[in-house]
């Protein structure tokens, strides 16, 4: 069985790009139970962009802020997490939206004891959504498509389908914790 906590220790840097404009907050934490969940949430259905979508909490880096720094703003104007009970453990490599000129960058991080009470923007988030890390790695219901020569990945879930290029920093995360514990 994968030990998540621990593989998730040695994830790999945090991605600094200057033309980075963009960076999501890629968050886990433990439960009451000791089972591993990751913190996402859906876009409202009537937002400009990607409406009603299931994405990490994130968003555009403001002039001079580093990504991690931008990851955890974001989350905090988002959902209420507050930076100080998120400990920064790295990051994955960037992952490119299908207008392809927008880099996302991961930024990896899992909360410090028990998760603080999450309170959602309600212009930015219209759920907040805590699924089992386990059960979105385990799932036989992954299907891909081929999109303009990119695989595209997609998971209905009862709250909506995660997709597109939050769907694709998960699957990275989920093969990056993989191999970490095959290292061990």
């Amino acid at each position: 069985m994968l030990d998540v906590w621990s593989a998730v220790e040695n994830i790999g840097p945090i991605y600094e790009y200057d033309d980075a404009r963009s960076a999501v907050l890629v968050v886990l934490f433990k439960d009451s139970d000791g089972d591993v969940r990751i913190i996402l949430t859906r876009r409202p259905d009537d937002m400009p962009t990607h409406p009603g979508d299931i994405v990490c909490p994130g968003g555009r880096l403001e002039p001079g802020e580093s990504v991690a720094a931008g990851a955890l703003r974001e989350a905090h104007e988002e959902i209420g997490l507050d930076p100080s009970a998120v400990e920064i453990v790295g990051g994955s490599e960037p992952f490119w939206t299908r207008s392809i000129d927008e880099m996302i960058v991961p930024v990896i991080g899992r909360v410090r004891g028990d998760l603080p009470v999450l309170t959602r923007s309600e212009r930015e988030v219209a759920e907040i959504l805590t699924p089992r890390l386990d059960f979105l790695m385990t799932t036989p219901d992954w299907h891909s498509q081929q999109w303009r020569g990119h695989e595209i990945w997609f998971l209905e879930l009862p709250e909506g389908i995660l997709w597109g290029a939050t769907a694709g920093m998960l699957r990275r995360l989920f093969t990056l914790l993989e191999e970490n514990q095959k290292g061990d």
